[in-house]
């Protein structure tokens, strides 16, 4: 391929002489160079110029070239001699031409080829150096270690430490270095100047201008070095903040995640699902709950974990195992192991395998906790749930699932035989409430000796005992079973001087559920109860359920409040003054006519209002109405009193006292004209609340009565510290007075025993003369009674009164 050659001279002669030697070539005679000389790095490559340095006067040319920094390798110089030139240019002598010329031309044409390659390569290496200094995501510092200049810098660094190059240079490498990690990276700099390292890679942290530090992955080498050990560096700066922080993130993670093994109660495992289920990782829980070290179980150093299972559970265990890797879900089972000291403990076992990416299994992990504490509380718990503590008798719960069960399938030939004893809880103020559990005690281990298979005691609760009788044929056979229980607690009874009633129910289908059979039992006990015998028995029969029916529709009747105001009214029985048979008092007495019953007793409907909690509302009716009653009589004579019942459910009624001075200052009438009447049983408990009740009413000017005395647990110690200003006698004691000489009356005794305490006594039930005369002779201080007058009407007890004025 032809080539052109530009020569320049002026001689002619040797232009004809080149363009002989080189005729295989396009040679171009240029006589005037300047033109030329000045674009002739534009021209294309495949241009060589021969300049005629001949002529001193083109030196000027030479001097350029090399003052421009001109590739030599493009120019051949034709001289008379040679001279030395730098490494680089072409030079041939004149006398040489011939043999040299064409050789040294085809020679410059090779030689500018392959520089030409490498100055190709060396400006995709050079754009390849400068897309990464300008357009990479890495830091990039050079620096002149000597003179400790920073020589450049790429922008990533400077937005990496978010400071200016300006900045950066002015207050220097160590200002934006870590405290900390100047001294190591100035032992790492020596390193490189001794020769010990050629780079180094380390990680250092950047102080960001706000105070916050940026963590760095940095590379330096040493790019170039002279003979006096003059280096420069190049640092590489890659930004790994985000994986510090996600580092310490996992190292936080893992130090949280030891932490909670090592805290685990349990044992925490990898198994392999071999056949002893070979642990391969055991946390610190293994010694506390096996008594043996981690490494002990670990790959089965000492022992096997399966060992540990009790073999009763081994298979149960391997099951379980089975079937979670089959169906690919967690377990959680229960199962017994055996320590290094031999102690059984109760574990539970929550464990799921575990799958690589190809659904192979690869180990089995979960963890292991002691449950022997827990099973130990299940089983108290289901003791409880089944058995009485005191009694460790079978409850009243299972006795009713034992009913629902009998209910259901309609079987024949059941009853249920309940002793109740309310009175029992009459001992707690006189023995405490440990000395009522043991007699409780005493009773269970009395009636246990008469169960048995087809007669299961039980403990319903709340005073009462229960046997379930399975199997009996007939009445006869009940009773004589009610006769060996009353064989054997009746001295405990006769002791503890309190009543028990049984009641005796027997299971038919007309019993929807136990509760039916339970309200029936309790039923009779009332019953038996109502006896004077210390223990009596009952069957629930007709006139009990009549009974009952009676209670349910005057029940009804007492609910509707319409009927309080149409239907409820006060009779009025006066008391006298025993010496000149004044009337000084009036008692308020309480009637119901019912609908369907016609007028019903106080003792009848008073009990129903009491458990229904109805008798609050009717007792503050009843004291309104009595009020009403006595302010029309103060019309008459100002100092005559009302005496007025007041049940226990209302007296210890959180606001009685409130709402009782409220109803009297709105009637106008003084606290000192009424009595608030308690009977004696009131006080069997809570004697002290009571008393303090007690003594702020007689602050106000209430007076108060005890009625009915000397049917309870009479004795002087508790008269005494009773707050009160009447006592009066129980109409059995007046009655008794024509009974018995007079040196044998009980009367004479309680009526001398008030006195003594300065308290007032009234007389109840006062029927005939000769009881007027022998109270008389005792001192009694006021008397009532149908010898006097039965209780009247409102407006009959008014006439009464102004006629005996």
């Amino acid at each position: 391929m032809k080539k052109n050659i530009f020569v320049l001279t002026k001689d002619k002669r040797l232009f004809a002489k080149i363009e002989k030697l080189l005729s295989y070539h396009n040679c171009l005679l240029k006589e005037e160079l300047v033109e030329i000389f000045l674009i002739f790095e534009a021209l294309p490559d495949n241009f060589i110029f021969i300049v005629d340095l001949r002529n001193k006067a083109n030196y000027y040319y030479f001097e350029e070239i090399k003052k421009l920094n001109l590739s030599g390798s493009r120019y051949i110089f034709i001289t008379k001699e040679i001279f030395e030139v730098e490494e680089g240019f072409n030079l041939v002598l004149e006398k040489d031409l011939s043999e040299q010329l064409g050789s040294l031309v085809e020679e410059t044409f090779l030689v500018k080829k392959e520089l030409q390659k490498q100055t190709i390569s060396l400006r995709e290496k050079i754009a390849i150096v400068d897309a990464i200094y300008r357009k990479g995501n890495i830091g990039i510092i050079i620096i002149d270690r000597d003179q400790e200049l920073f020589q450049m810098f790429n922008h990533v660094f400077t937005d990496f430490v978010k400071r200016s190059e300006e900045e950066i240079i002015s207050i220097g490498w160590e200002a934006i270095t870590h405290p900390d990690d100047i001294k190591i990276e100035k032992d790492y700099y020596n390193d490189l100047e001794l020769g010990i390292f050629k780079n180094f890679t380390w990680e250092k942290r950047f102080v960001l201008p706000d105070g916050k530090l940026v963590w760095a992955n940095t590379m330096a080498t040493v790019i170039s070095k002279g003979v006096d050990n003059h280096y420069t560096l190049v640092m590489l700066v890659e930004d790994i903040t985000e994986k510090k922080r996600l580092q310490h993130q996992f190292y936080e993670s893992e130090r949280e995640k030891a932490i909670l093994l090592t805290s685990l109660p349990g044992l925490v495992f990898k198994a392999l699902n071999d056949e002893n289920w070979t642990m391969t990782y055991v946390s610190h829980g293994c010694f506390s709950l096996t008594g043996y070290l981690p490494k002990d179980l670990i790959n089965n150093e000492t022992i096997a974990y399966v060992d540990l299972i009790l073999p009763e559970f081994q298979e149960y265990v391997r099951v379980a195992w089975e079937k979670a890797i089959h169906d690919r879900k967690a377990l959680n089972i229960e199962y017994q192991i055996i320590t290094k000291n031999g102690e059984i403990r109760w574990v539970s076992e929550y464990g799921e395998p575990f799958f690589d990416y190809s659904s192979e299994l690869v180990f089995l992990e979960g963890i292991i906790i002691d449950i022997t504490k827990q099973k130990e509380t299940e089983k108290i718990l289901k003791y409880k749930t089944r058995y009485d503590e005191n009694t460790n008798l079978l409850n009243r719960t299972i006795l009713e699932n034992v009913l629902k069960r009998l209910i259901a399938k309609k079987r024949k030939g059941h009853a249920l035989v309940v002793i109740n004893m309310p009175e029992i809880y009459s001992l707690i103020s006189r023995f405490g409430y440990d000395y009522i559990l043991n007699v409780i005690r005493k009773i269970a281990s009395a009636l246990k000796a008469v169960s048995s298979a087809k007669k299961v005691l039980y403990y319903g609760g709340d005073r009462r005992f229960i046997f379930h009788i399975n199997g009996y044929q007939n009445q006869e056979e009940l009773i004589s079973f009610y006769n060996k229980i009353y064989n054997n607690i009746i001295k405990i009874l006769l002791v503890e001087r309190i009543n028990a009633g049984v009641g005796i129910v027997e299971i038919d289908d007309n019993y929807n559920n136990p509760d039916e059979i339970f309200k029936d039992a309790l039923l009779a006990t009332e019953k038996a109860l109502a006896s004077e015998r210390i223990l009596n028995f009952a069957f629930f029969d007709q006139k009990i359920k009549a009974k009952i029916e009676r209670e349910t529709k005057l029940l009804k009747e007492l609910n509707n409040f319409k009927n309080m105001e149409e239907n409820l009214f006060l009779m009025f029985q006066p008391i006298l003054k025993m010496d000149n048979e004044e009337v000084v008092m009036f008692e308020a007495l309480a009637r119901f006519n019912s609908k369907d019953y016609n007028l019903v007793s106080p003792l009848e409907f008073i009990p129903i209002l009491e458990k229904s909690k109805l008798i609050i509302p009717y007792s503050y009716k009843i004291i309104e109405m009595g009020l009403a009653f006595i302010k029309e009589v103060h019309q008459v004579k100002a100092d005559v009193s009302l005496s007025i019942n007041i049940s226990f459910i209302h007296f210890m009624e959180e606001h009685f006292i409130i709402k009782l001075l409220d109803l009297i200052n709105e009637a106008n009438v003084s606290p000192k004209h009424i009595v608030l009447e308690l009977t004696e049983s009131v006080f069997e408990d809570n004697i002290i609340q009571i008393n303090e009740k007690l003594e702020i009413l007689r602050d106000k000017g209430f007076k108060i009565a005890i009625d009915d005395f000397g049917t309870g647990f009479s004795s002087l110690a508790k008269l005494r510290s009773l707050n009160k200003d009447y006592v009066k006698l129980d109409k059995s004691f007046t009655d008794q007075l024509l009974d018995f000489e007079i040196e044998d009356l009980i009367s004479q005794d309680i009526i001398s025993m008030s006195k003594r305490l300065k308290t007032k006594i009234i007389a109840e039930g006062v029927e005939k003369k000769e009881q007027l005369e022998i109270l008389k002779m005792f001192n009694c201080d006021y008397a009532q009674g149908y010898h006097f007058s039965k209780p009247l009407l409102k407006e009959e007890a008014l006439l009464y009164f102004k006629n005996k004025i």
